[in-house]
């Protein structure tokens, strides 16, 4: 069995009590909110989880994580580095992911649909997932050369990503935002800004630099391996 079998679906519901519980203070870029829950909703969501194999009963009454997850959200606590993914091929899905020697991948439905699939892929899986499917689309290097309009067009798709943050309404292809220790990374390619580029914001300045497709899934596959 592949890693991508896996596929163990959790409501907001279930995340939300998991985080709280697990101490996760911060929901890194999930869109649901961490909050308390009444004895009787704590029960109902443990009675689920159960259910799904992810929690078993241990000594003393107590529930504990199952294998594999108590590791995937080991390694979401860590905070080794957040990354979300957004594709203007699927604007109805996107990935955020936590990096890590085994990354830990959410993929995120429509905001309607309130369910988040976990995986575990090696990272060289999931990147090659996200180019045969297109995630990543193809844009060839377009060197237009590091003008004064070139930087512009690209900060404010930056800014669209940072003022957007969901999954419709991108003007750009492909956009993975990399957050680590308060360092910024953009990999954007095309639509409006051809190309492929790396953008980096610290402390408020952006610079910016023009990659080929190869170089940015390169780049994408060491952030998931904890290398920013």
């Amino acid at each position: 069995m592949d890693n991508y079998s896996l596929g163990y679906v959790f409501t907001d519901t279930e995340l939300q009590m998991l985080f709280s519980c697990l101490g996760i203070g911060s929901t890194y870029g999930l869109p649901i909110k961490v909050r308390s829950f009444t004895e009787e909703e704590e029960m109902q969501v443990v009675r689920s989880l159960v259910r799904k194999d992810i929690l078993s009963q241990g000594d003393n009454d107590e529930y504990i994580l199952n294998g594999r997850f108590k590791e995937a959200f080991r390694t979401i606590k860590s905070g080794a580095g957040c990354i979300t993914l957004l594709s203007k091929n699927f604007p109805l899905n996107g990935y955020i992911c936590f990096a890590g020697e085994t990354p830990v991948v959410w993929e995120v439905g429509a905001y309607n649909d309130r369910k988040f699939t976990l995986t575990t892929p090696d990272a060289d899986s999931f990147c090659r997932k996200l180019t045969e499917e297109n995630f990543i689309p193809y844009i060839s290097s377009y060197n237009e050369g590091f003008s004064a309009e070139l930087c512009r067009r690209i900060e404010e798709a930056v800014s669209a990503a940072e003022l957007t943050g969901g999954f419709s309404g991108m003007n750009f292809a492909f956009i993975a935002k990399c957050v680590k220790n308060g360092e910024v990374k953009y990999l954007i390619s095309g639509s409006e800004i051809e190309g492929n580029y790396l953008a980096v914001v610290k402390n408020g300045v952006c610079t910016i630099e023009e990659h080929s497709r190869e170089k940015i899934v390169s780049q994408l596959k060491s952030m998931l391996e904890g290398e920013f």
